[in-house]
């Protein structure tokens, strides 16, 4: 049988040829085996692209997340002023006003990081932990068991689940060798 052109598509197998070439392969057709791999190809290729707009969601929502990190971080040094102020504060009625300003200043400093997820890392009486706190020296000290923070020199802080600033502490050794 003689293989006729199409006359809207050029070169376009018509007649037995078209029949033939149009048939759905059957099982060991090697056209069959061919498509399998096409289709097993597309599927991986679709996963990997959805695995990469997946991490890359992931990693800009991570980097969203702790952005403010390092603003936090240039804003804790003039905390701690505040807080030195306030405990070297001397006492007594000329002084009470000042001390109040400073106060209603620390609170409101306190309460703008807590609005961004920052929040200080609770210490003394806690046991050390060196993922939160930088232990400045060890003490010995008869009241409180050993690696457990006695002292906080300076406080710590975290973003989410990150520490921005560990707490500088004093870490009880134990009793005292007698």
């Amino acid at each position: 049988m003689n293989s006729v052109e199409h006359p809207e598509r050029p070169g376009a197998p018509t007649g037995a040829d078209a029949a033939a070439e149009n048939a759905t392969p059957e099982a060991g057709d090697p056209r069959l085996a061919e498509l399998e791999k096409l289709r097993a190809e597309n599927l991986r290729l679709i996963a990997e692209q959805r695995n990469v707009a997946t991490r890359t969601q992931r990693e800009l929502a991570e980097r969203l997340r702790f952005a403010e990190g390092e603003m936090a971080r240039a804003m804790l040094s003039p905390l701690d002023d505040l807080q030195r102020a306030l405990d070297a504060a001397p006492t007594g009625a000329e002084s009470e006003t000042f001390v109040a300003g400073v106060r209603v200043a620390h609170e409101h400093f306190l309460k703008a990081l807590r609005g961004r997820s920052i929040e200080s890392i609770e210490s003394v009486g806690k046991p050390f932990d060196p993922e939160l706190h930088e232990a400045i020296v060890f003490q010995p000290h008869d009241k409180v068991p050993q690696g457990t923070v006695v002292v906080e020199v300076q406080r710590g802080f975290r973003l989410h689940d990150r520490v921005l600033r560990p707490a500088r502490v004093v870490v009880s050794s134990g009793p005292a060798a007698k």
